[in-house]
């Protein structure tokens, strides 16, 4: 049962783990990284701010009674992007959440330590007015969808299993305007010869959007500001979904994209 706390209250709790995991995807942007951050996320308990309004609720007793009993509502901090979507906000400790509230960014100093099944169940309930869960949030924030909370089950959320079937599809048409910033976007920074956008579906109906990117030799340095700018260029197209970046040389990747057309091809004259 979630348990509402203030930080001086708060439980030993070590995602360091976790953070480290986050903080490596956000280097490289890479679905192993990605994979290992949602296992952790699986058994964490975050940190969420949250406001507490106590209510009564009605019980029937074991005569048939009906007795009224003290009752904890939890009211979950969100925050909305620019693209209208709300989400929960939670922290891998209590650390993390001061860092946030310096500038006043928080409604409440109040934290309730939350596993991701009772985060889940808060989404649920709001009925689609909120669209998922972002950790540590004005830093090294780890976005999840309510779609990826829902398939966190998964052993594997985006890589299949060898030998697991999967189905590839390409997309037959892009929203309007979307080539074209992704066409002005790519050709000014001139390094990305070719990109693919497909679509893999696994067995248990999962869906993931896969960004495969042959480009020029660049460090990790390099590939990370680049890959951000992408998917902030693709945030509009992806409806919620995350779009990750295979690496275009894996041999996943080259099946993938083998009936696929690119969606950029850079111009070599």
């Amino acid at each position: 049962m979630a348990e509402n706390i203030t930080e001086n209250k708060a439980p030993t709790i070590d995602n360091s783990e976790l953070e480290a995991a986050i903080y490596s995807f956000r280097q490289e942007m890479n679905p192993t990284d990605f994979n290992k951050a949602l296992k952790l996320v699986q058994k964490a308990k975050l940190f969420c701010p949250a406001s507490v309004k106590e209510t009564t609720q009605a019980v029937e007793q074991e005569d048939g009674t009906v007795e009224l009993a003290p009752k904890k509502d939890l009211t979950m901090f969100t925050l909305t992007n620019k693209e209208g979507k709300q989400y929960i906000g939670a922290f891998t400790s209590p650390m993390q959440a001061r860092a946030a509230n310096e500038d006043n960014k928080l409604p409440t100093g109040n934290l309730a330590v939350l596993g991701i099944k009772e985060l889940y169940s808060f989404l649920v309930t709001s009925k689609g007015q909120i669209d998922g869960i972002v950790i540590n949030p004005f830093s090294t924030s780890f976005v999840l969808t309510s779609q990826m909370v829902l398939s966190l089950g998964a052993a594997e959320l985006y890589v299949p299993k060898q030998g697991e079937p999967v189905r590839i599809t390409a997309f037959k048409a892009y929203p309007e305007g979307f080539l074209n910033n992704l066409t002005n976007l790519l050709n000014e920074d001139g390094r990305v010869k070719q990109m693919y956008i497909v679509m893999m579906e696994k067995e248990n109906k999962t869906k993931s959007l896969l960004g495969i990117i042959d480009h020029d030799d660049m460090p990790a340095s390099d590939r990370k500001p680049l890959f951000d700018k992408i998917a902030r260029a693709f945030n509009d197209f992806s409806q919620g979904m995350h779009l990750m970046f295979v690496p275009y040389t894996d041999g996943f990747a080259q099946n993938a994209i083998k009936n696929a057309k690119p969606c950029y091809v850079r111009d070599e004259q």
